[in-house]
């Protein structure tokens, strides 16, 4: 799951083609769910919800 989806990590190459750097994905885990990463503005709302 990656846990920092925003503008800066998305790359548009020529005849702009979009790749995403996944640099800081992580697999899901349910034991991992207590914390919160990412850049508020670009949090899914279930993400703030904690669900």
């Amino acid at each position: 799951m990656h846990r920092d989806l925003q503008p800066g990590n998305i790359l548009l190459k020529e005849r702009y083609e979009a790749y995403i750097n996944l640099d800081s994905s992580t697999s899901l885990d349910e034991k991992q769910n207590s914390h919160v990463y990412g850049v508020l503005p670009y949090l899914a709302p279930e993400v703030l919800k904690g669900e």
